[in-house]
């Protein structure tokens, strides 16, 4: 019997100058060819409510990414803000948590470091 672990989540609240917007983040994944050394079984499912936008994807291991991206509303002539959460869930092992984690937070470094 397999289990399955509860989903990882890492999240991010990024503030840079006001540049930060949901068409940076859909640019910027899209240049990674894998997640974390898992390729996507297909395109990535992108959504959206009023307040959230989501990019979903299903991984070649059988587990599937959720990354919830959010502005925060600031005050006229403060930064723009933004939340990323990032949820990864049907991972089989706990031996993958740790690696996970470390893969989102070096991947949301980068996207930070292009803003």
């Amino acid at each position: 019997m397999t289990t399955t672990q509860p989903p990882e989540n890492r999240q991010a609240t990024i503030e840079r100058g006001t540049g930060i917007s949901w068409d940076a983040w859909v640019s910027f994944i899209g240049t990674t060819p894998t997640i974390n050394g898992e390729s996507l079984t297909g395109d990535p499912r992108i959504s959206s409510t009023e307040k959230w936008r989501y990019w979903r994807a299903s991984l070649t291991d059988g587990t599937e990414i959720t990354v919830s991206f959010q502005t925060k509303k600031t005050p006229a002539g403060s930064p723009t803000k933004g939340i990323v959460s990032v949820d990864r869930t049907k991972l089989t092992g706990a031996e993958l948590i740790d690696p996970t984690k470390t893969w989102w937070k070096t991947k949301l470094g980068e996207f930070t470091a292009t803003l």
